[in-house]
């Protein structure tokens, strides 16, 4: 049971991600540019942070976690131009108050 999808007003931006929490996973929702294809899509994943973009270009989303994962672990699928970031939590009951935390002044561009 998730805490249901949160929004993330960046900037000007609103809705610019959701975010949503599980016990086993963390997972961030964002809608790229319409006729974006798969093949365009970079997403990066330490265990302490997660940077999304198209490739060639500055990242949509840059933020450390408020928790850690198991990077190897990440899946994202992209269907219906919604991206779809699933994060397997390393310590699985961990709550991640806030989820991710942007640098002051991040503003999420595609």
């Amino acid at each position: 049971m998730g805490t249901g999808p949160v929004p993330v007003d960046v900037g000007d931006i609103e809705e610019a991600f959701l975010y949503e929490k599980f016990v086993h996973s963390f997972e961030v929702h964002l809608r790229p540019p319409e006729g974006t294809c798969a093949r365009d899509i970079r997403v990066d994943v330490t265990t302490s942070t997660i940077k999304v973009g198209l490739k060639g270009r500055r990242p949509y989303l840059e933020a450390t976690l408020n928790g850690s994962v198991h990077a190897d672990e990440t899946i994202w699928t992209y269907v219906d131009g919604l991206l779809k970031v699933e994060l397997q939590k390393a310590n699985r009951h961990n709550d991640w108050y806030g989820g991710l935390t942007l640098d002051d002044g991040w503003r999420c561009a595609w």
